[in-house]
Parts: structure tokens; C-alpha cells; sequence
């Protein structure tokens, strides 16, 4: 939803955008799972206990793969169908409408279908509403020359443009604790997407910048958003839930540095001329 938002707020390509976010995915899902496997090996008991019998690796494999199949299909139907330029996001998610609805149609009823109508006419028109304000502000900016105050004041701090933009994420760092993605993608997008394009930064590379520094403010402690989520569904305390958070905080933030420093790691696809 966030690479939706931005992308509808400053027409840079959606599937660009999302090609682009394939790398940083695989360097977080790296990190994490290194978060994962140290800690079982310094805290086995804070984790379940392995079952008596365990399956082997290869039949494992196989195994999730029968059970896997439908939604790996749909995954490469959706994403395939945007990344090699088959059709646009919209028409991809048509694509995979209707594969859901082949590989799904012996559960479908009308009840079924009205719930689905209806959540997509809630999430759709939110959505809407929420593109059609960010064009409205993005427009009050420009007509009463704040976005160039704005831009004249961020182009005044101190440092060169790697020490800027670090700046500009702290910023978004402190949003992502208190306020939702969505609403900070919107009222800082048609702020800062402007300085990063000033300083030689790729408008895909800013955009995973923007939304990797957002997602990273959301499990900040102590009023990060997400953490709240988590709360609801462990049924743990806060503080709890904080001090889990820490160690995929600091692999979160290494991953983000990293990005931020060599930004060839977000743009190298796009440029592949995929998406």
C-alpha cells in the first residue's frame, strides 16, 4: 500500500518501485532470520521445542510445495505479469483475480463473493480518498511557495547529501512512532521526494528509502505502531514486546544503512530494465 501511495502521489513506476524493492526484501530477510537463529542458539528456551519426529529436509521441502502451489502460482502470475511488462499493476491484480477465483472456485458462494465486494469497495475507496487529498496538499504546497521555503530550509543543514539524508530519515523515523505509514507517505512525500532529487538521489531509490525509513519508525520503541499490533496478538506487555523488537531494530537499521550508502543495491534492477 505504501509503494501505491507514493507511487500515485509522484508518477514514478510502480513496477520499477516494486522490482526495486526485491534486494532490500532479501537483505532484511537476511538479517532477520540471522536476528532468529542467534537468538535460539543463546536463548533455546525461549522458543518452542522441536517434535519428537522430525521430518526430513528434503521431504519437508516437498511437502510445502503441494501445499504451497496455488498461492506460488498466483504470486507469479501477479508479480511476473508487472515485472516483465506484461501489464500494468492494475491489470496484474486482475490476473490475479481471476486465478484466485479458478483455483478457488469450488469454496466460492455469494456471501462469499459479497464480503469480498465489500471489503474491496472499503479498502479501494480509502485508498482513493487518501490520493485524492495528498494531490489537494501536494497543490496547497506548490500554490503558496511552501514547498520551496521547505526545500531552501532542508537544503540549509549542515553535511553533504549522504549526512542530509540521514537527517531526513531521522525525521521520518520520529513520524513512523507516532503517526501511520500511510499518512506520513502522504504529508512528507511532495516535501521530500523534491531534496532528494536535488541531491542526485534516483526517485526509486528514495522511495524504498522512504518507505524502509517508515516501516523502521513503526517498530520503534517506545510508541512504534507495529508494536502495538504485536501486543495485541502475543497478549504481552509493551515493554516486552520493546525489548523483543531490539535486536531486528538494530539488524533493520544495518540493513537500511546499507542501502542508504551503496544506493546500486535499490536501483541496480530497475535499471536491468525490468519493471
Amino acid at each position: 500500500v505504501g509503494m501505491i501511495l507514493f507511487a500515485s502521489i509522484t508518477t514514478v513506476s510502480l513496477g520499477k518501485l516494486f522490482i526495486a524493492g526485491i534486494i532490500p526484501g532479501l537483505i532484511l530477510a537476511a538479517a532477520f532470520s540471522l536476528v532468529v537463529v542467534v537468538w535460539v542458539k543463546l536463548q533455546p528456551k525461549t522458543v518452542p521445542p522441536p517434535p519428537k519426529e522430525l521430518m526430513p529436509l528434503g521431504a519437508a521441502i516437498i511437502f510445502a510445495l503441494k501445499n504451497m502451489w496455488p498461492i506460488l502460482i498466483l504470486i507469479f502470475v501477479v508479480l511476473g505479469a508487472i515485472y516483465l511488462g506484461i501489464g500494468t499493476p492494475t491489470e496484474a491484480g486482475c490476473y490475479g483475480i481471476l486465478g484466485a477465483l479458478l483455483l478457488g472456485h469450488k469454496g466460492i458462494t455469494r456471501e462469499s463473493i459479497k464480503r469480498t465486494l465489500l471489503g474491496t469497495v472499503q479498502i479501494s475507496g480509502g485508498l482513493l480518498i487518501v490520493i485524492a487529498m495528498a494531490s489537494v496538499y501536494g497543490f496547497a504546497l506548490n500554490s503558496l511557495g511552501m514547498r520551496q521555503s521547505l526545500l531552501s530550509l532542508l537544503g540549509g543543514l549542515p553535511g553533504g547529501a549522504f549526512t542530509k539524508m540521514y537527517l531526513v530519515w531521522l525525521m521520518l523515523l520520529v513520524l513512523g512512532m507516532f503517526i501511520d505509514s500511510a499518512s506520513i507517505i502522504v504529508i512528507t512525500t511532495p516535501i521530500f521526494m523534491p531534496f532528494a532529487v536535488e541531491l542526485g538521489y534516483d526517485p526509486i531509490w528514495f522511495g524504498i528509502f522512504m518507505m524502509l525509513a517508515v516501516e523502521l519508525g513503526n517498530i520503534t520503541p517506545p510508541v512504534g505502531v507495529t508494536l502495538f499490533s504485536v501486543q495485541a496478538v502475543a497478549k504481552e506487555q509493551l515493554d516486552i514486546v520493546a525489548k523483543g523488537s531490539f535486536p531486528f531494530w538494530i539488524s533493520f537499521f544495518l540493513a537500511m544503512t546499507i542501502c542508504t550508502y551503496f544506493p546500486t543495491i535499490v536501483t541496480w534492477l530497475p535499471r536491468m530494465g525490468l519493471g
